[in-house]
């Protein structure tokens, strides 16, 4: 798993690095400077991965950071047609849900002071 994470850290921008991995988290470092790196980081991660990170929260005046969003995955149940577990089926009036009950979650935090570390935690 390290080996697949350094190669995906190796490919991103803003000299992203790996500060910790274990099963159930990986905290990537990047330098960063605002909100716009930090799209710029998620659009690149999201095209290496092949995958799509919907907002879940945003937190528009938080002290000591320049920015910071939470993510969830596009095949979470974050405002998703329900799923009928007893039938295994997706309750939707409308057709097909990409709801998969996925739980992958991003968290990304922009920090104010230059001396911190730039942290955007994958959990």
């Amino acid at each position: 798993m390290t080996d697949s994470l350094q190669t995906v850290a190796s490919s991103l921008p803003f000299n992203t690095v790996i500060d910790i991995a274990d099963r159930s988290e990986v905290v990537f470092l990047a330098e960063l400077q605002s909100s716009e790196d930090a799209g710029k980081w998620l659009q690149a991660y999201e095209s290496l991965t092949h995958s799509h990170w919907n907002v879940r929260k945003t937190y528009p005046s938080v002290k000591k950071m320049l920015f910071r969003k939470d993510f969830v995955c596009h095949h979470s149940a974050f405002i998703k047609a329900d799923t009928d577990v007893a039938n295994s089926t997706i309750v939707n009036n409308r057709g097909r849900s990409k709801n998969c009950n996925c739980s992958a979650k991003l968290t990304m935090k922009v920090y104010c002071d230059s001396t911190k570390s730039k942290k955007m935690k994958v959990v």
